[in-house]
């Protein structure tokens, strides 16, 4: 049996304020928001996640 669980996510660095185009991913009843200058291993974390879930 999969237990639900929280995973905390911190930037490994600090991040910049840039203008980049955003995306929102709704999938059941779970929103994902993202932009341009997303880290391809913080996503992949997330969605792995949230795949758990």
């Amino acid at each position: 049996m999969i237990r639900p669980a929280l995973v905390e996510l911190v930037p490994t660095t600090p991040v910049a304020a840039r203008m980049t185009a955003r995306y929102v991913l709704e999938i059941a009843g779970a929103r994902l928001e993202f932009g341009d200058d997303v880290s391809v291993v913080t996503l992949r974390r997330v969605m792995e996640a949230l795949r758990a879930c």
